[in-house]
């Protein structure tokens, strides 16, 4: 289980697009004494304890930590409903399916987490090493709050960014303001802005 997965059906949801506007939701794993289970509902952060059993079988908290904020035209009550009455779970490679006893939720890994430091940009004909030649760009990726932060070799940035299945791309990225000679930075935050799939 551990790792993060993103939603890819609900039992009954037609288009997840207009269920969830905001964002997709998404679910974590983790377990070192106890496993503990946090994401995004489509609109609010959560957090909650599993107990996994024999067989396949689980438990939910009916404790859930979340946050408050109200989000127009989310649906996340209905994701945390089905969640939360999950029973059980099957893995298959990349595929997730919490089951409840009457719903199944199913997941595709997400294997994005963490820093991605830029190796080549087919927008350009030099290497990046010629372009930024002191420090590469790099961006830090958060799944669960769908964020990004990072450095274009000069300045800082942060971005939203929406995924599903293996579209991606970036929203307000916004960056720090200092001069660096020589640094063609643009080309960087041009080919993010431009993104608009993963693999």
């Amino acid at each position: 289980l551990n790792g993060s997965w993103q939603i890819a059906s609900i039992t009954g949801v037609k288009n997840l697009d207009k269920v969830f506007p905001e964002q997709l939701p998404t679910l974590t794993f983790e377990s070192n004494e106890k496993t503990m289970a946090y994401g995004n509902d489509g609109c609010n952060n959560y957090r909650t304890e599993i107990i996994v059993k024999k067989d396949n079988q689980l438990e939910v908290s009916k404790n859930i930590a979340s946050t408050m904020m109200a989000c127009d035209k989310v649906k996340s009550v209905l994701y945390m409903e089905k969640f939360s009455n999950a029973n059980s779970f099957s893995i298959s490679e990349n595929v997730l399916k919490l089951h409840t006893p009457t719903d199944t939720l199913k997941f595709y890994k997400i294997s994005l987490e963490g820093k991605w430091t830029l190796d080549k940009m087919n927008t350009v004909k030099k290497k990046v090493s010629e372009i930024y030649p002191y420090k590469k760009p790099f961006i830090n990726i958060n799944i669960n709050s769908n964020q990004i932060t990072g450095n274009t070799a000069c300045n800082n940035i942060t971005a939203n960014f929406l995924i599903y299945q293996n579209t991606m791309s970036f929203k307000h990225v916004l960056t720090t303001k200092m001069f660096c000679e020589g640094n063609d930075e643009k080309n960087f935050t041009d080919a993010l802005a431009r993104t608009t799939h993963y693999e």
